[in-house]
């Protein structure tokens, strides 16, 4: 078998040039081996020689394999290399080792990818900042026009505080007051409500204002649903005013004349008055029911609740004055 794959050469004798098969029967001798061949010595010498030959024939085609492999590295990188200016003159610049092209060549590419990489990034980051801005500025552009919109719709008005050299008789009672509506349910003298008496106070303390500032309570009548135990809520807009479970503002009535003026706004109005010397008093006072802001609708079968409340908010106020 070894001779028919060309890995020994043919030492049989003349009288064994034909091929016996190895495993043929031998009339007389069963499985008996054919009567001269040599088997040890192919299993050893020749064997081992025949194997040493067959292994440096793979190391040479390796080789041979690698250099081809390595030929065409090298072209693939010189392809890559930048080509030098076409007035400079040509020289055959040596080839640098494989390795050392491998190893430093891709370095340029990498960090200008990541150069590219964080000022994509950085401009994304700038972009996003722009219109974060861009829509903070027009969110409080939109609440100022609200509010600018929603002042005179509720009749506040700003006390107009006249100059320190200005004349007494040119002061507070021909200004109109400042009035600020209360929603139902809430503290007429809290919340948004006190921070415009701050304010107001503030400022007229700056300026060194003397005389007193009038506060004033007005109390809306509202259209109602519920009842004394569980409490009332405002009647739905589409609901007929006749269907009314009460119609006033029982939150309102049940405040004593105490408990109208809460302690916050009673600390600042002693702290008004002890930073002035007395000079700037502030007077709370519940107004006139008769005074009304909106004038309420005249009832009639198809008057809704929605109708009805739109003046009780109007009415429901609180207005100052400077004196």
């Amino acid at each position: 078998m070894l001779y028919q794959l060309h890995l020994v050469p043919d030492r049989r004798t003349p009288e064994q040039s034909s091929f016996t098969p190895l495993n043929v029967r031998v009339e007389g001798e069963a499985g008996e081996l054919a009567p001269g061949i040599m088997s040890k010595p192919l299993t050893d010498s020749a064997l081992r020689e025949h194997f040493a030959e067959l292994r440096r024939a793979l190391v040479a085609g390796v080789d041979t394999q690698t250099d081809r492999i390595t030929a065409e590295v090298r072209a693939l990188l010189l392809e890559s290399l930048p080509q030098p200016p076409p007035g400079a003159p040509a020289e055959a610049a040596p080839l640098p080792p494989l390795r050392r092209v491998a190893a430093h060549t891709p370095w340029p590419w990498l960090t200008a990818c990541l150069a590219l990489a964080l000022a994509l990034a950085s401009t994304a980051l700038w972009w996003r900042n722009v219109r974060v801005l861009e829509s903070l500025s027009a969110e409080v552009a939109q609440l100022r026009a609200q509010k600018s919109a929603a002042l005179p719709a509720l009749g506040m008005n700003v006390v107009p505080v006249p100059a320190p050299a200005a004349s007494a008789a040119a002061a507070a009672p021909e200004a109109r007051p400042i009035v600020v509506t209360v929603p139902y349910g809430a503290e007429a003298l809290g919340g948004a409500r006190l921070e415009v008496i701050r304010n107001l106070l503030a400022r007229l303390t700056a300026q060194k204002q003397t005389g007193v500032v009038d506060i004033r309570t007005f109390a809306g009548r509202f259209c109602l649903m519920g009842n004394g135990t569980d409490g009332y809520s405002l009647a739905p807009d589409e609901m007929l005013f006749s269907r009314c479970d009460i119609v006033g503002n029982p939150s309102d009535e049940a405040l004593s004349p105490a408990q109208r003026t809460p302690l916050a706004l009673a600390n600042l109005i002693g702290g008004t008055r002890s930073s002035t010397n007395g000079a700037l008093t502030v007077k709370v006072a519940q107004g006139e029911p008769a005074n009304l802001a909106m004038p309420y609708p005249s009832v009639a079968s198809d008057l809704t609740a929605g109708e009805w409340n739109r003046a009780a908010i109007a009415n429901n106020r609180i207005e100052i004055r400077l004196h």
